[in-house]
């Protein structure tokens, strides 16, 4: 009898411990990371032009956003995954531009405000390293050296004897810059991508221009017409 009850008990342990070992192992912990302080806009130098990169939607592994570069406005989609204490995102342009590729870069939960990366292009072999920090665009009417061209409404004399011939084109773009505009011409780039206030932002900013601003532009028109046939 005795015999029995030990076998019936060694049997019943056999029996737990195997019960015990076929339990489903427990998934790993997702770490979770709040995507929301990523938002925003990201501006630095991209080879000899100034970039803005901005991320529009950031959630459940995909990244919406676009990118705006010597004039050029790209969309970028694709996905992140939790490396490190943050993220690294790759997110490709469309394709259907020959200038187009794909965007590779981290964002440190400890550090939101800086993105680093490469992009490589699709078809023309470029390959540029950025490091850019957090600039998201503010219409400041006071910025740059002709503010007066968007804070009051000026009079045709004051344009034609005030400022030199070469200056007119420069003060008519620098009221789209306030805006973000992107521009495309190479000259207008190198002039307002060193100041710290300019962010590209779009290629039309006809939309965002004050009635003040509306007033001096067509002043600056006549000028040029008038005094500077073919400008």
């Amino acid at each position: 009898m005795k015999k029995l009850l030990f076998v019936q008990s060694f049997l019943l342990a056999i029996l737990l411990f195997s019960c015990k070992n076929t339990e489903e192992p427990k998934a790993p912990e997702q770490i979770v990371v709040d995507t929301k302080p990523f938002i925003g806009s990201y501006v630095g130098l991209f080879g000899e032009n100034k970039i803005n990169v901005t991320i529009l939607t950031m959630f459940d592994g995909k990244i919406d956003g676009k990118s705006i570069v010597a004039g050029n406005e790209r969309r970028f989609s694709g996905s992140y995954v939790v490396v490190n204490g943050g993220v690294h995102v790759v997110a490709s342009e469309p394709g259907d531009d020959k200038n187009d590729g794909v965007f590779e870069f981290d964002l440190s939960v400890n550090n939101p405000n800086s993105l680093t990366g490469n992009w490589k292009g699709n078809s023309n072999g470029s390959n540029k390293n950025y490091s850019l920090l957090r600039k998201d665009f503010v219409y400041d009417e006071k910025n740059g050296i002709y503010s007066e061209l968007s804070t009051r409404k000026m009079e045709i004399d004051e344009l034609y004897n005030d400022y030199l011939e070469k200056e007119l084109r420069i003060m008519r773009n620098e009221i789209f810059a306030r805006h973000g505009m992107a521009f495309k011409s190479k000259d207008l780039r190198k002039i307002f991508e060193k100041y710290d206030w300019y962010v590209p932002m779009k290629k039309d900013v006809t939309d965002e221009l004050t009635p003040v601003e509306k007033h001096n532009l067509s002043l600056i028109k006549q000028v040029e017409e008038m005094y500077l046939p073919g400008c």
